[in-house]
């Protein structure tokens, strides 16, 4: 079951309507960046207003050569992981890449 705080970011079309600040980190540099407006609006003309990005992940793009996953995290007083117990426990199909296209 799907927490009342994930239900507001539940897609892009809510996050940008409802100017909620979303957060990308990985999991194995460290590294993370907020979104900019600008950033969250490119991304849904790419994948539609209706894309989550709860559960989501992909292979790095913060730093260069790393091989962790970048995973995302909404505001609500502090980040909080936009992850499912459900979804954080193994990786998905919905992943972009699999470790082993890295």
């Amino acid at each position: 079951m799907r927490s009342t705080n994930l239900d507001a970011v539940a897609t892009l079309e809510l996050i940008i309507r409802r100017e909620r600040e979303i957060q990308v980190w990985c999991d194995t540099c460290r590294v993370y960046r907020e979104f900019t407006h600008a950033d969250l609006v490119a991304l849904a003309e790419r994948v539609g207003p209706q894309f989550s990005l709860i559960d989501r992940r992909c292979r790095c793009r913060l730093t260069p050569g790393c091989n962790g996953w970048n995973r995302f995290n909404f505001k609500a007083g502090v980040f909080r992981p936009m992850s499912t117990p459900e979804g954080s426990a193994a990786p998905s199909a919905r992943d972009r890449r699999t470790a082993s296209s890295g």
